[in-house]
Protein backbone atom coordinates (compact mmCIF):
# COMPACT_ATOMS: atom_id res chain seq x y z
CA UNK A 1 0.00 0.00 0.00
CA UNK A 2 2.89 2.37 0.70
CA UNK A 3 4.26 1.83 -2.82
CA UNK A 4 0.83 2.20 -4.44
CA UNK A 5 0.16 5.45 -2.56
CA UNK A 6 3.52 6.80 -3.71
CA UNK A 7 2.79 5.76 -7.31
CA UNK A 8 -0.59 7.50 -7.20
CA UNK A 9 1.08 10.69 -5.93
CA UNK A 10 3.66 10.54 -8.72
CA UNK A 11 0.93 10.14 -11.37
CA UNK A 12 -1.16 12.99 -9.90
CA UNK A 13 -4.06 10.81 -8.69
CA UNK A 14 -4.21 12.48 -5.27
CA UNK A 15 -7.73 11.26 -4.42
CA UNK A 16 -6.58 7.63 -4.62
CA UNK A 17 -3.37 8.47 -2.73
CA UNK A 18 -5.31 10.16 0.11
CA UNK A 19 -7.62 7.14 0.43
CA UNK A 20 -4.66 4.75 0.75
CA UNK A 21 -2.88 7.07 3.22
CA UNK A 22 -5.98 7.09 5.46
CA UNK A 23 -6.15 3.29 5.34
CA UNK A 24 -2.46 3.05 6.29
CA UNK A 25 -3.05 5.39 9.24
CA UNK A 26 -5.84 3.14 10.55
CA UNK A 27 -3.63 0.03 10.15
CA UNK A 28 -0.71 1.68 11.97
CA UNK A 29 -3.00 2.66 14.87
CA UNK A 30 -4.20 -0.96 15.07
CA UNK A 31 -0.57 -2.17 15.26
CA UNK A 32 0.19 0.43 17.94
CA UNK A 33 3.86 1.00 17.02
CA UNK A 34 4.75 4.69 17.65
CA UNK A 35 7.09 5.02 14.67
CA UNK A 36 4.52 3.63 12.22
CA UNK A 37 1.77 5.79 13.75
CA UNK A 38 3.93 8.94 13.41
CA UNK A 39 5.23 8.22 9.90
CA UNK A 40 1.75 7.33 8.57
CA UNK A 41 0.56 10.77 9.74
CA UNK A 42 3.60 12.56 8.25
CA UNK A 43 3.03 10.81 4.90
CA UNK A 44 -0.66 11.71 4.95
CA UNK A 45 0.28 15.34 5.74
CA UNK A 46 2.64 15.38 2.74
CA UNK A 47 -0.14 14.15 0.42
CA UNK A 48 -2.50 16.79 1.85
CA UNK A 49 0.09 19.47 1.04
CA UNK A 50 0.15 18.24 -2.58
CA UNK A 51 -3.65 18.55 -2.60
CA UNK A 52 -3.35 22.11 -1.17
CA UNK A 53 -5.28 21.15 2.00
CA UNK A 54 -2.81 23.05 4.18
CA UNK A 55 -4.96 23.30 7.32
CA UNK A 56 -5.59 19.56 7.48
CA UNK A 57 -1.91 18.86 6.71
CA UNK A 58 -0.78 21.13 9.57
CA UNK A 59 -3.03 19.37 12.11
CA UNK A 60 -1.99 15.89 10.91
CA UNK A 61 1.75 16.63 11.08
CA UNK A 62 1.32 18.10 14.58
CA UNK A 63 -0.04 14.69 15.66
CA UNK A 64 2.98 13.01 14.03
CA UNK A 65 5.42 15.27 15.93
CA UNK A 66 3.65 14.63 19.27
CA UNK A 67 3.69 10.84 18.85
CA UNK A 68 7.37 10.81 17.78
CA UNK A 69 8.42 13.09 20.66
CA UNK A 70 6.61 11.00 23.27
CA UNK A 71 8.28 7.80 21.99
CA UNK A 72 11.62 9.52 21.24
CA UNK A 73 11.66 7.97 17.75
CA UNK A 74 14.49 9.82 15.97
CA UNK A 75 13.66 8.49 12.47
CA UNK A 76 10.00 9.47 12.79
CA UNK A 77 11.03 12.90 14.14
CA UNK A 78 13.31 13.44 11.13
CA UNK A 79 10.41 12.68 8.78
CA UNK A 80 7.94 14.89 10.69
CA UNK A 81 10.37 17.85 10.81
CA UNK A 82 10.92 17.54 7.05
CA UNK A 83 7.15 17.79 6.45
CA UNK A 84 7.05 20.68 8.92
CA UNK A 85 9.60 22.53 6.77
CA UNK A 86 7.28 22.09 3.75
CA UNK A 87 4.39 23.57 5.75
CA UNK A 88 6.51 26.52 6.88
CA UNK A 89 7.46 27.13 3.25
CA UNK A 90 3.78 27.17 2.24
CA UNK A 91 3.14 29.75 5.00
CA UNK A 92 6.08 31.93 3.87
CA UNK A 93 7.84 31.39 7.23
CA UNK A 94 11.45 31.16 5.98
CA UNK A 95 13.04 31.15 9.45
CA UNK A 96 10.65 28.44 10.65
CA UNK A 97 11.38 26.44 7.49
CA UNK A 98 15.15 26.65 8.14
CA UNK A 99 14.79 25.56 11.81
CA UNK A 100 12.62 22.57 10.83
CA UNK A 101 15.19 21.47 8.23
CA UNK A 102 18.01 21.68 10.78
CA UNK A 103 16.02 19.62 13.29
CA UNK A 104 15.34 17.04 10.57
CA UNK A 105 19.09 16.65 9.89
CA UNK A 106 19.88 16.32 13.61
CA UNK A 107 17.26 13.61 14.13
CA UNK A 108 18.25 11.75 10.94
CA UNK A 109 21.86 11.69 12.12
CA UNK A 110 20.77 10.45 15.55
CA UNK A 111 18.71 7.70 13.92
CA UNK A 112 21.59 6.70 11.64
CA UNK A 113 19.45 7.36 8.56
CA UNK A 114 21.97 8.66 6.03
CA UNK A 115 19.28 8.91 3.33
CA UNK A 116 17.15 11.30 5.45
CA UNK A 117 20.30 13.20 6.47
CA UNK A 118 21.27 13.78 2.83
CA UNK A 119 17.67 14.78 2.01
CA UNK A 120 17.74 17.35 4.82
CA UNK A 121 21.03 18.83 3.63
CA UNK A 122 19.68 19.07 0.05
CA UNK A 123 16.55 20.85 1.34
CA UNK A 124 18.69 23.30 3.33
CA UNK A 125 20.91 23.93 0.32
CA UNK A 126 17.83 24.76 -1.80
CA UNK A 127 16.53 27.00 0.99
CA UNK A 128 19.70 29.10 1.20
CA UNK A 129 20.04 29.26 -2.59
CA UNK A 130 16.57 30.82 -2.87
CA UNK A 131 17.48 33.30 -0.11
CA UNK A 132 20.70 34.29 -1.87
CA UNK A 133 22.95 32.96 0.94
CA UNK A 134 25.21 31.17 -1.51
CA UNK A 135 28.17 30.39 0.78
CA UNK A 136 25.88 28.63 3.28
CA UNK A 137 24.10 26.79 0.44
CA UNK A 138 27.49 25.62 -0.88
CA UNK A 139 28.45 24.33 2.57
CA UNK A 140 25.39 22.10 2.92
CA UNK A 141 25.63 20.87 -0.70
CA UNK A 142 29.32 20.01 -0.15
CA UNK A 143 28.40 17.97 2.95
CA UNK A 144 25.65 16.12 1.09
CA UNK A 145 27.83 15.20 -1.92
CA UNK A 146 30.21 12.63 -0.33
CA UNK A 147 27.35 11.08 1.67
CA UNK A 148 25.22 10.57 -1.45
CA UNK A 149 28.17 9.06 -3.30
CA UNK A 150 28.91 6.71 -0.42
CA UNK A 151 25.29 5.50 -0.50
CA UNK A 152 25.33 5.17 -4.30
CA UNK A 153 22.26 7.44 -4.45
CA UNK A 154 22.59 9.06 -7.90
CA UNK A 155 19.49 11.24 -7.45
CA UNK A 156 20.88 12.83 -4.29
CA UNK A 157 24.32 13.12 -5.90
CA UNK A 158 22.92 15.01 -8.92
CA UNK A 159 21.02 17.42 -6.62
CA UNK A 160 24.16 18.04 -4.51
CA UNK A 161 26.25 18.66 -7.65
CA UNK A 162 23.62 21.02 -9.08
CA UNK A 163 23.31 23.06 -5.86
CA UNK A 164 27.11 23.22 -5.49
CA UNK A 165 27.47 24.44 -9.07
CA UNK A 166 24.74 27.09 -8.73
CA UNK A 167 26.22 28.37 -5.47
CA UNK A 168 29.75 28.54 -6.93
CA UNK A 169 28.52 30.42 -10.01
CA UNK A 170 26.71 32.91 -7.77
CA UNK A 171 29.94 33.34 -5.73
CA UNK A 172 31.75 34.07 -9.06
CA UNK A 173 33.73 30.82 -8.94
CA UNK A 174 32.75 30.12 -12.54
CA UNK A 175 35.15 27.33 -13.59
CA UNK A 176 34.55 24.93 -10.63
CA UNK A 177 30.87 25.82 -10.75
CA UNK A 178 30.58 24.83 -14.41
CA UNK A 179 32.52 21.63 -13.64
CA UNK A 180 29.95 20.63 -10.97
CA UNK A 181 27.08 21.45 -13.35
CA UNK A 182 28.70 19.27 -16.06
CA UNK A 183 28.96 16.36 -13.58
CA UNK A 184 25.27 16.76 -12.70
CA UNK A 185 24.37 16.77 -16.42
CA UNK A 186 26.38 13.58 -16.97
CA UNK A 187 24.50 11.76 -14.18
CA UNK A 188 21.11 12.80 -15.52
CA UNK A 189 22.05 11.85 -19.09
CA UNK A 190 23.22 8.43 -17.86
CA UNK A 191 19.83 7.89 -16.21
CA UNK A 192 17.93 9.20 -19.27
CA UNK A 193 16.23 11.90 -17.15
CA UNK A 194 15.70 14.43 -19.95
CA UNK A 195 12.91 16.35 -18.17
CA UNK A 196 15.10 16.88 -15.07
CA UNK A 197 18.01 17.79 -17.34
CA UNK A 198 15.85 20.45 -19.03
CA UNK A 199 14.94 21.87 -15.59
CA UNK A 200 18.65 21.91 -14.69
CA UNK A 201 19.50 23.96 -17.80
CA UNK A 202 16.69 26.46 -17.10
CA UNK A 203 17.78 26.89 -13.48
CA UNK A 204 21.48 27.14 -14.42
CA UNK A 205 20.65 29.77 -17.04
CA UNK A 206 18.88 31.90 -14.43
CA UNK A 207 21.75 31.76 -11.93
CA UNK A 208 24.40 32.39 -14.62
CA UNK A 209 22.43 35.36 -15.91
CA UNK A 210 22.02 36.88 -12.45
CA UNK A 211 25.76 36.41 -11.82
CA UNK A 212 26.57 38.34 -15.01
CA UNK A 213 27.73 35.43 -17.21
CA UNK A 214 25.54 36.29 -20.20
CA UNK A 215 27.23 34.03 -22.77
CA UNK A 216 27.12 30.96 -20.53
CA UNK A 217 23.51 31.79 -19.56
CA UNK A 218 22.46 32.00 -23.22
CA UNK A 219 24.12 28.63 -23.93
CA UNK A 220 22.23 27.07 -20.98
CA UNK A 221 18.93 28.54 -22.20
CA UNK A 222 19.55 27.16 -25.69
CA UNK A 223 20.24 23.68 -24.27
CA UNK A 224 17.06 24.00 -22.21
CA UNK A 225 15.11 24.87 -25.37
CA UNK A 226 16.44 21.83 -27.26
CA UNK A 227 15.72 19.46 -24.36
CA UNK A 228 12.27 20.94 -23.76
CA UNK A 229 11.48 20.51 -27.47
CA UNK A 230 12.47 16.83 -27.34
CA UNK A 231 10.46 16.19 -24.18
CA UNK A 232 7.43 17.97 -25.67
CA UNK A 233 7.69 16.03 -28.94
CA UNK A 234 7.95 12.71 -27.13
CA UNK A 235 4.99 13.66 -24.94
CA UNK A 236 3.01 14.62 -28.03
CA UNK A 237 3.76 11.27 -29.70
CA UNK A 238 2.70 9.42 -26.56
CA UNK A 239 -0.48 11.43 -26.45
CA UNK A 240 -1.31 10.63 -30.06
CA UNK A 241 -0.84 6.89 -29.41
CA UNK A 242 -3.21 6.90 -26.43
CA UNK A 243 -5.37 10.01 -26.31
CA UNK A 244 -7.30 9.06 -23.19
CA UNK A 245 -4.15 9.17 -21.04
CA UNK A 246 -4.07 12.95 -21.50
CA UNK A 247 -7.30 13.48 -19.67
CA UNK A 248 -8.18 13.13 -15.98
CA UNK A 249 -10.63 10.57 -14.62
CA UNK A 250 -13.64 12.80 -15.28
CA UNK A 251 -12.67 13.27 -18.92
CA UNK A 252 -12.10 9.54 -19.31
CA UNK A 253 -15.63 8.94 -18.05
CA UNK A 254 -16.91 11.40 -20.65
CA UNK A 255 -14.94 9.57 -23.36
CA UNK A 256 -16.44 6.28 -22.20
CA UNK A 257 -19.90 7.81 -22.41
CA UNK A 258 -19.17 9.01 -25.95
CA UNK A 259 -17.96 5.53 -26.93
CA UNK A 260 -21.21 4.09 -25.60
CA UNK A 261 -23.12 6.64 -27.68
CA UNK A 262 -21.14 5.63 -30.75
CA UNK A 263 -22.02 1.98 -30.12
CA UNK A 264 -25.68 2.95 -29.91
CA UNK A 265 -25.29 4.81 -33.22
CA UNK A 266 -23.68 1.77 -34.85
CA UNK A 267 -26.50 -0.43 -33.58
CA UNK A 268 -29.01 2.07 -34.93
CA UNK A 269 -27.23 2.04 -38.29
CA UNK A 270 -27.37 -1.77 -38.45
CA UNK A 271 -31.03 -1.63 -37.53
CA UNK A 272 -31.62 0.92 -40.29
CA UNK A 273 -29.86 -1.27 -42.82
CA UNK A 274 -32.08 -4.18 -41.81
CA UNK A 275 -35.12 -1.96 -42.22
CA UNK A 276 -33.89 -0.90 -45.65
CA UNK A 277 -33.54 -4.53 -46.76
CA UNK A 278 -37.05 -5.28 -45.60
CA UNK A 279 -38.36 -2.25 -47.44
CA UNK A 280 -36.76 -3.35 -50.69
CA UNK A 281 -38.14 -6.87 -50.21
CA UNK A 282 -41.62 -5.36 -49.99
CA UNK A 283 -41.31 -3.26 -53.18
CA UNK A 284 -43.44 -5.60 -55.30
CA UNK A 285 -46.20 -5.72 -52.66
CA UNK A 286 -46.88 -2.08 -51.88
CA UNK A 287 -45.38 0.68 -53.99
CA UNK A 288 -46.97 3.58 -52.15
CA UNK A 289 -46.10 2.19 -48.72
CA UNK A 290 -42.56 1.48 -49.94
CA UNK A 291 -42.06 5.08 -51.10
CA UNK A 292 -43.18 6.52 -47.76
CA UNK A 293 -41.07 4.06 -45.74
CA UNK A 294 -38.02 4.76 -47.91
CA UNK A 295 -38.36 8.52 -47.36
CA UNK A 296 -38.61 8.02 -43.60
CA UNK A 297 -35.66 5.66 -43.63
CA UNK A 298 -33.45 8.06 -45.63
CA UNK A 299 -34.36 10.91 -43.27
CA UNK A 300 -33.39 8.75 -40.29
CA UNK A 301 -30.09 7.80 -41.92
CA UNK A 302 -29.29 11.47 -42.63
CA UNK A 303 -29.95 12.34 -38.99
CA UNK A 304 -27.68 9.54 -37.84
CA UNK A 305 -24.89 10.59 -40.21
CA UNK A 306 -25.22 14.18 -38.99
CA UNK A 307 -24.98 13.07 -35.36
CA UNK A 308 -21.87 10.98 -36.11
CA UNK A 309 -20.26 13.89 -37.99
CA UNK A 310 -21.01 16.34 -35.15
CA UNK A 311 -19.60 13.89 -32.62
CA UNK A 312 -16.40 13.40 -34.64
CA UNK A 313 -16.03 17.18 -35.04
CA UNK A 314 -16.37 17.62 -31.28
CA UNK A 315 -13.68 14.99 -30.59
CA UNK A 316 -11.38 16.62 -33.15
CA UNK A 317 -11.90 20.07 -31.59
CA UNK A 318 -11.14 18.80 -28.07
CA UNK A 319 -7.98 17.09 -29.32
CA UNK A 320 -6.71 20.44 -30.68
CA UNK A 321 -7.30 22.46 -27.47
CA UNK A 322 -5.07 22.89 -24.43
CA UNK A 323 -7.09 21.49 -21.48
CA UNK A 324 -5.83 24.11 -18.96
CA UNK A 325 -6.11 27.40 -20.88
CA UNK A 326 -8.59 26.49 -23.62
CA UNK A 327 -6.21 27.89 -26.27
CA UNK A 328 -5.26 26.01 -29.41
CA UNK A 329 -2.38 23.52 -29.05
CA UNK A 330 0.51 22.59 -31.34
CA UNK A 331 -1.58 19.95 -33.10
CA UNK A 332 -4.15 22.61 -34.10
CA UNK A 333 -1.41 24.93 -35.42
CA UNK A 334 0.10 22.12 -37.49
CA UNK A 335 -3.33 21.30 -38.97
CA UNK A 336 -3.96 24.97 -39.78
CA UNK A 337 -0.57 25.38 -41.46
CA UNK A 338 -1.24 22.30 -43.61
CA UNK A 339 -4.64 23.61 -44.63
CA UNK A 340 -3.20 27.02 -45.54
CA UNK A 341 -0.36 25.54 -47.62
CA UNK A 342 2.29 26.50 -45.08
CA UNK A 343 4.22 23.22 -45.34
CA UNK A 344 7.55 22.43 -46.94
CA UNK A 345 5.78 21.66 -50.24
CA UNK A 346 4.59 25.31 -50.39
CA UNK A 347 7.19 26.99 -48.23
CA UNK A 348 6.44 30.72 -48.10
CA UNK A 349 4.83 31.86 -44.82
CA UNK A 350 3.12 35.26 -44.74
CA UNK A 351 1.79 37.01 -41.66
CA UNK A 352 3.03 37.91 -38.21
CA UNK A 353 4.36 35.61 -35.50
CA UNK A 354 5.15 36.27 -31.82
CA UNK A 355 6.59 33.79 -29.29
CA UNK A 356 5.89 34.78 -25.67
CA UNK A 357 7.64 33.27 -22.62
CA UNK A 358 6.73 34.13 -19.00
CA UNK A 359 9.80 35.33 -17.09
CA UNK A 360 11.06 33.25 -14.12
CA UNK A 361 8.02 30.97 -14.23
CA UNK A 362 9.85 28.10 -12.50
CA UNK A 363 10.34 30.40 -9.50
CA UNK A 364 6.53 30.83 -9.28
CA UNK A 365 6.05 27.03 -9.10
CA UNK A 366 8.89 26.65 -6.58
CA UNK A 367 7.75 29.47 -4.25
CA UNK A 368 3.95 29.29 -4.58
CA UNK A 369 3.15 25.78 -5.80
CA UNK A 370 1.95 24.30 -9.10
CA UNK A 371 -1.67 25.31 -8.43
CA UNK A 372 -0.54 28.95 -8.38
CA UNK A 373 1.47 28.35 -11.57
CA UNK A 374 -1.63 26.96 -13.31
CA UNK A 375 -3.67 29.99 -12.14
CA UNK A 376 -1.02 32.34 -13.61
CA UNK A 377 -1.01 30.45 -16.95
CA UNK A 378 -4.82 30.60 -17.18
CA UNK A 379 -4.96 34.34 -16.37
CA UNK A 380 -2.17 35.27 -18.81
CA UNK A 381 -3.77 33.13 -21.55
CA UNK A 382 -7.03 35.06 -21.10
CA UNK A 383 -5.19 38.40 -21.25
CA UNK A 384 -3.34 37.44 -24.43
CA UNK A 385 -6.54 36.20 -26.09
CA UNK A 386 -8.29 39.47 -25.21
CA UNK A 387 -5.40 41.51 -26.66
CA UNK A 388 -5.43 40.04 -30.20
CA UNK A 389 -7.95 40.21 -33.02
CA UNK A 390 -10.70 37.65 -33.49
CA UNK A 391 -9.05 36.10 -36.56
CA UNK A 392 -5.60 35.87 -34.90
CA UNK A 393 -4.55 32.47 -33.56
CA UNK A 394 -3.36 32.15 -29.92
CA UNK A 395 -1.56 28.85 -29.13
CA UNK A 396 -0.37 27.25 -25.86
CA UNK A 397 3.06 26.39 -27.25
CA UNK A 398 4.25 24.42 -24.23
CA UNK A 399 4.97 25.01 -20.53
CA UNK A 400 4.94 28.78 -19.96
CA UNK A 401 5.17 29.68 -23.70
CA UNK A 402 2.47 31.07 -25.99
CA UNK A 403 2.52 31.62 -29.78
CA UNK A 404 0.47 34.26 -31.65
CA UNK A 405 -0.05 33.97 -35.43
CA UNK A 406 -1.64 36.94 -37.24
CA UNK A 407 -2.81 37.64 -40.77
CA UNK A 408 -0.73 39.75 -43.19
CA UNK A 409 0.88 42.67 -41.33
CA UNK A 410 3.94 44.96 -41.26
CA UNK A 411 6.86 45.38 -38.89
CA UNK A 412 5.20 48.53 -37.53
CA UNK A 413 1.97 46.77 -36.62
CA UNK A 414 3.96 43.93 -35.04
CA UNK A 415 5.76 46.47 -32.81
CA UNK A 416 2.42 47.90 -31.70
CA UNK A 417 1.03 44.42 -31.00
CA UNK A 418 4.17 43.43 -29.05
CA UNK A 419 3.89 46.55 -26.86
CA UNK A 420 0.21 45.80 -26.25
CA UNK A 421 0.97 42.21 -25.19
CA UNK A 422 3.82 43.29 -22.87
CA UNK A 423 1.44 45.74 -21.24
CA UNK A 424 -1.38 43.16 -20.97
CA UNK A 425 0.89 40.74 -19.11
CA UNK A 426 2.58 43.16 -16.69
CA UNK A 427 0.26 46.16 -16.17
CA UNK A 428 -1.58 44.54 -13.24
CA UNK A 429 -0.63 41.67 -10.92
CA UNK A 430 -2.25 38.23 -11.00
CA UNK A 431 -4.44 37.72 -7.94
CA UNK A 432 -3.55 34.50 -6.07
CA UNK A 433 -4.75 33.15 -2.69
CA UNK A 434 -1.26 33.98 -1.36
CA UNK A 435 -1.62 37.59 -2.56
CA UNK A 436 -1.03 39.57 -5.76
CA UNK A 437 1.88 38.46 -7.98
CA UNK A 438 3.37 40.63 -10.71
CA UNK A 439 4.24 38.69 -13.87
CA UNK A 440 6.32 39.80 -16.86
CA UNK A 441 7.10 38.23 -20.22
CA UNK A 442 9.72 38.31 -23.00
CA UNK A 443 8.68 38.25 -26.68
CA UNK A 444 10.38 37.39 -29.97
CA UNK A 445 8.51 38.59 -33.08
CA UNK A 446 8.70 39.24 -36.83
CA UNK A 447 6.47 40.09 -39.80
CA UNK A 448 6.82 37.75 -42.79
CA UNK A 449 8.05 37.74 -45.43
CA UNK A 450 11.16 39.32 -43.89
CA UNK A 451 13.26 41.11 -46.56
CA UNK A 452 15.61 38.26 -47.59
CA UNK A 453 17.95 37.28 -50.40
CA UNK A 454 17.24 33.89 -51.86
CA UNK A 455 15.79 31.66 -49.11
CA UNK A 456 11.97 31.50 -48.86
CA UNK A 457 10.90 30.99 -45.24
CA UNK A 458 8.17 28.49 -44.31
CA UNK A 459 6.26 28.57 -41.01
CA UNK A 460 8.81 26.29 -39.31
CA UNK A 461 11.58 28.75 -40.23
CA UNK A 462 9.38 31.51 -38.84
CA UNK A 463 8.97 29.71 -35.48
CA UNK A 464 12.72 29.14 -35.25
CA UNK A 465 13.48 32.80 -36.04
CA UNK A 466 11.13 34.27 -33.41
CA UNK A 467 12.33 31.65 -30.94
CA UNK A 468 15.92 32.90 -31.32
CA UNK A 469 14.71 36.50 -31.05
CA UNK A 470 13.00 35.52 -27.78
CA UNK A 471 16.33 34.29 -26.41
CA UNK A 472 17.91 37.63 -27.29
CA UNK A 473 15.12 39.40 -25.36
CA UNK A 474 15.82 37.11 -22.39
CA UNK A 475 19.56 37.77 -22.55
CA UNK A 476 18.99 41.55 -22.70
CA UNK A 477 17.15 41.62 -19.41
CA UNK A 478 13.63 40.14 -19.94
CA UNK A 479 10.29 42.01 -19.77
CA UNK A 480 10.82 43.23 -23.33
CA UNK A 481 10.42 42.29 -26.97
CA UNK A 482 13.03 41.65 -29.65
CA UNK A 483 11.97 41.66 -33.28
CA UNK A 484 13.60 40.76 -36.61
CA UNK A 485 12.94 43.40 -39.29
CA UNK A 486 15.46 42.35 -41.94
CA UNK A 487 17.22 39.07 -42.75
CA UNK A 488 19.80 38.25 -45.42
CA UNK A 489 20.02 34.48 -45.84
CA UNK A 490 20.71 33.19 -49.37
CA UNK A 491 20.41 29.52 -48.37
CA UNK A 492 19.50 27.11 -45.56
CA UNK A 493 23.08 26.96 -44.24
CA UNK A 494 23.22 30.75 -43.91
CA UNK A 495 19.86 30.77 -42.13
CA UNK A 496 21.08 28.15 -39.61
CA UNK A 497 24.27 30.15 -39.02
CA UNK A 498 22.32 33.37 -38.41
CA UNK A 499 19.74 31.82 -36.06
CA UNK A 500 22.51 30.04 -34.15
CA UNK A 501 23.67 33.45 -32.84
CA UNK A 502 21.39 36.39 -33.70
CA UNK A 503 23.44 38.87 -31.69
CA UNK A 504 26.60 38.16 -33.70
CA UNK A 505 24.61 38.13 -36.96
CA UNK A 506 23.22 41.57 -36.05
CA UNK A 507 26.70 42.96 -35.54
CA UNK A 508 27.78 41.45 -38.88
CA UNK A 509 24.83 43.07 -40.69
CA UNK A 510 23.11 39.81 -41.71
CA UNK A 511 20.06 40.62 -39.60
CA UNK A 512 18.48 43.77 -38.16
CA UNK A 513 16.92 43.61 -34.70
CA UNK A 514 14.56 46.00 -32.95
CA UNK A 515 14.41 46.12 -29.14
CA UNK A 516 11.15 47.11 -27.39
CA UNK A 517 11.71 47.88 -23.72
CA UNK A 518 9.29 46.76 -21.06
CA UNK A 519 6.17 48.49 -19.76
CA UNK A 520 6.70 49.86 -16.26
CA UNK A 521 3.87 49.56 -13.65
CA UNK A 522 2.79 53.17 -14.27
CA UNK A 523 2.37 52.48 -18.00
CA UNK A 524 5.40 54.44 -19.30
CA UNK A 525 7.57 52.74 -21.89
CA UNK A 526 10.86 53.33 -23.65
CA UNK A 527 11.35 54.04 -27.37
CA UNK A 528 11.57 51.29 -29.94
CA UNK A 529 14.41 52.54 -32.11
CA UNK A 530 16.37 49.77 -33.92
CA UNK A 531 19.75 48.86 -32.50
CA UNK A 532 22.89 50.14 -34.16
CA UNK A 533 23.75 46.55 -35.08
Amino acid sequence: MWEQAHANEASGDLDAALKLRHQLLVLSDDLGQPRLRSESRSSLANTLIMAQQIGAATAMNAEALTIAHEADEAGALARAHTIESFLRNEAGDREGERKAMLLSIVEAHRAGSREDEVLGMANLSDHFLLRGEFATALGYASQALPLSRAMGDRDSESVALLNSGLAMVSLHRLIPGLHHLDEARALLRRDGAERRLADLEAEAGGYLERAGYKREALAAYQRHRQLAERVAQRHQLDSLVDLQERFDSARRQQDLKRLQQENHLREARLHSQTMQQRVWAAVTLAGAVLLMATMLLLRSLRRQRRRITEHNDKLRHEGERDPLTGLANRRHLLQRMRQSGGSNSSPVFTGGMLLIDLDHFKRINDCHGHAAGDAVLLEIAQRLQASVRGDDLAVRWGGEEFLIVTEACTSSTMKVLTQRLLKAVSERPVELPQGPLRVTASIGFAAFPVASDGLPLNWEHAVELVDRALYVAKARGRNRGCGVTRLTAPDEEAFRRITGDLESAGRAGSVQLVDLLHWTPDGARATDEPEAA
